[in-house]
């Protein structure tokens, strides 16, 4: 097909697009992914790879290991917010005593929302007052 990757998952998952396009990737197996819909596809946790199915990163090794999505983002995210709590900088909070957004993404790593990171900290809270 032109104009389209190989790209395998992990795991099972049907990425439905808004432009109207539905993949589905079955564990580990090599799938034909559409140019327009390379970067969701690698927000999703995909990578690229050969019709052999050797991993080919399209990315950087340290890209393409950063977790985008699912349980490794929030697990990673729980421990930034966790050491930043510990550290207790006050540069890095704000002054209701949330964690700054730039902070926490310059410890992550990666791009992130306020959502996100009010969801992890409140977390954190509850486990620390439990």
């Amino acid at each position: 097909m032109k104009n389209s990757k190989m790209m395998k998952m992990a795991r099972p998952f049907t990425l439905i697009t808004k432009r109207g396009y539905v993949v589905r990737f079955i564990r580990n197996k090599p799938t034909i992914v559409p140019d327009s819909v390379v970067e969701e596809a690698i927000e999703r946790g995909a990578g690229f790879c050969g019709e052999d199915e050797s991993y080919v990163p399209g990315v950087t090794v340290e890209e393409a290991t950063k977790p985008v999505y699912g349980p490794e983002r929030k697990a990673l995210l729980l421990k930034v917010c966790r050491a930043m709590k510990e550290k207790n900088a006050p540069d890095d909070f704000t002054a209701t005593g949330a964690p700054k957004l730039k902070a926490v993404m310059e410890a992550a790593g990666f791009e992130l929302d306020r959502s996100e990171i009010n969801i992890a900290w409140t977390e954190l809270q509850k486990k620390d007052a439990d």
